[in-house]
């Protein structure tokens, strides 16, 4: 996709609207044709507008609107973003500006504060800006300032290199687990990281801290949602890090790599079905989010409220799953667009309980395409809300919008970036649509039989937790049984 489509995807119905005021502010003449333009690409009807104008003059415009997008996106996000990284970058800004304008002292002061946060929060880059422009403005220092800057600098210099050394081993990772992935074999991280932490001369201290140890999870994360194989990843540094907890390198600075590398442990063993393993997991997760004044509890708690109800779901505590669940969403801390996890998650645990116009209501709540979905929550959270939704309007025997959302999801899955999903998902949805065209299938011994040749299944353990889910539904309804039972009878088996 090209760079003005990639742009036009992300925006909400209200950047849209504030885009086109800030095309209006900055328009000196009033015909430019730059709104119409963009009117236009949101409609994918720009060739009228191109015959117009010539596709010279279009290709131009079209150029002008898309660095203004750029810029109207950018300062958007500076202006929201609230992160520790962009207040530095903010208050560096503005040190450089009071420099200009000779005003050393309150730049100073500014630029410190500035140089604590980015230092609490590991921030090399960022330090060693603050520490460049300090330096060009040092000569009002007194002697020990300057010698402690010097200091600062230097040390600040050494973990910049070590931390670059780090980013090239996982970068090396990296392309190991792609090239893991399409051989299908299961890799030895373990293996992998001491090969490569000794071609890069990186110490184990270096190697395996809070940082580097959520670096790695990450890592192993995205390789089990990429591969649908959960149950092959490699989950060596759960002993790496017990051996550095409560130990020097415990403390508030590492604090938010601690709390989301337990997360991801969590949510690996949730994905391998190990769901008493995840809580404990998460459990020592909102210890360290209660750690140091809260001071990540808020930013975190979504995340492991979501992935706690659904652990619990599936333990068949499904009444205390949805208490968690609506204590968080209706607790107003959040917007719509923070909780869109824990309301599809509320949404599933409804429909398995067969409460279709509770899941029928939390359905209407996502407001966004499915190319803004795909962007911010990725190909996997927009199937699972597709497949839910289909799953939704079947129950509610809507023929003609399930013909039309049947069709609009196959497309999708024949487009090349989701190429590698497991077939069984086309299988699947083949057999949905089906069932929508003729809901009456379902009570056809024939087509209890070919649902049982159609889908090929794996050992349980190997299994995806969701396509799982989703595949208890049919076979809840071809046997005309309960929907949750079903569920958690496939997960106990």
């Amino acid at each position: 996709m090209s760079l003005t489509s990639d742009l036009l995807e992300m925006l909400s119905e209200t950047d849209k609207k504030g885009f086109v005021s800030y095309l209006s502010r900055r328009n000196k003449r009033k015909d430019t044709k730059n709104i119409d333009l963009f009117k236009n690409l949101l409609s994918s009807n720009p060739k009228n507008m191109k015959g117009q104008l010539g596709a010279n003059s279009y290709n131009v415009l079209k150029k002008r609107m898309t660095d203004n997008l750029l810029d109207y996106l950018a300062g958007k996000i500076i202006e929201q973003e609230s992160s520790d990284e962009t207040n530095v970058i903010r208050s560096l800004v503005l040190s450089r500006k009071l420099f200009a304008h000779d005003k050393v002292q309150t730049a100073q002061k500014i630029l410190k504060k500035a140089e604590v946060v980015a230092e609490k929060i590991n921030q090399y880059s960022l330090l060693n800006e603050i520490y460049q422009t300090a330096l060009q403005y040092s000569y009002n220092l007194s002697e020990d300032e300057h010698k402690l800057l010097l200091e600062n600098f230097e040390a600040n210099r050494n973990e910049l290199v070590e931390q670059s050394k780090l980013n090239m081993a996982f970068s090396v990772v990296h392309r190991a687990y792609l090239k893991v992935e399409k051989e299908g074999q299961p890799i030895n991280l373990e293996s992998l990281l001491s090969d490569v932490y000794k071609r890069f001369n990186i110490s184990e201290d270096r190697g395996y801290n809070f940082m580097s140890l959520y670096q790695l999870v990450q890592l192993a994360d995205l390789s089990g949602a990429s591969s649908k194989q959960y149950h092959s990843v490699d989950i060596f540094f759960v002993s790496k890090l017990d051996e550095i907890e409560g130990g020097p390198l415990d403390t508030e600075k590492h604090l938010i790599y601690h709390i989301d590398l337990l997360y991801l442990v969590a949510n690996i063993y949730f994905r391998k079905h190990d769901f008493e393993s995840s809580l404990f997991y998460l459990e020592k997760m909102l210890f360290q989010m209660n750690r140091f004044d809260k001071r990540f509890y808020r930013d975190r708690l979504v995340k492991y409220t979501t992935l706690k109800a659904l652990c619990l779901n599936y333990l068949s505590q499904w009444k205390q799953a949805l208490c968690l669940l609506d204590e968080l969403i209706d607790s107003s801390k959040y917007s719509f667009d923070d909780l869109m996890n824990p309301v599809l998650a509320k949404m599933t645990i409804h429909l398995q309980q067969s409460n279709l116009n509770e899941a029928k209501s939390l359905m209407s709540k996502f407001p966004h395409t499915d190319g803004w979905y795909e962007k911010i929550m990725g190909i996997e959270w927009l199937l699972n809300k597709n497949f839910a939704e289909i799953i939704l309007h079947i129950e509610f025997n809507n023929v003609d919008y399930l013909e039309s959302r049947i069709k609009s999801l196959k497309r999708k899955l024949t487009q090349e970036n989701v190429s590698n999903l497991d077939y069984r998902i086309r299988v699947f949805l083949d057999l949905l649509s089906e069932i929508s065209a003729n809901p009456n299938k379902l009570k056809s011994e024939k087509f209890k039989l070919k649902v049982a040749n159609s889908m090929e299944w794996k050992p349980r353990e190997e299994e995806d937790i969701f396509m799982m889910s989703f595949y208890a539904w049919l076979k809840a309804k071809l046997s005309n049984q309960d929907i949750y039972q079903t569920t958690i009878d496939l997960f106990s088996k």
